[in-house]
């Protein structure tokens, strides 16, 4: 697991929910722009899930990675627009057939991902 420092929230990033300020997957999906059916898988857990219980505590672990890379590539884009469009990308660095960032999170490969959003913040070559 790759640690990263604790980096501050853009305020325009509001993946928690404002009462029990756990990540919330509806939020997660909203900011991604992903379907609740692809954030769930993303996850770990059913689409039933994101609908009725967003900030369950079955999503609290994925949902902090998802965190930590948003952050990472906010504190290197400067915006969470570009920190999207990074995760949207499809890359040969992931892969055969060139699959994106969001691609290998769905996959279970969030770590991934996150030890590659880490070396981008850092201005490091990561591929």
């Amino acid at each position: 697991m790759i640690n990263s420092p604790t980096l501050p929230s853009a305020p325009n990033m509001s993946l928690r929910d404002p009462q029990s300020k756990l990540l919330d997957a509806q939020r997660i999906a909203a900011t991604l722009g992903v379907s609740p059916a692809r954030a769930a898988r993303m996850l770990g857990v059913a689409p039933s899930t994101v609908s009725r219980n967003p900030d369950s505590n079955r999503i609290q672990a994925r949902a902090a990675t998802i965190e930590a890379i948003l952050q990472n590539l906010h504190s290197a884009f400067g915006d969470y627009d570009a920190a999207v469009a990074w995760l949207k990308t499809p890359s040969e660095f992931w892969g055969k057939g060139n699959p994106t960032a969001l691609d290998l999170i769905e996959q279970g490969r969030a770590q991934e991902v996150l030890a590659a959003a880490v070396m981008v913040r850092r201005g490091e070559p990561f591929a």
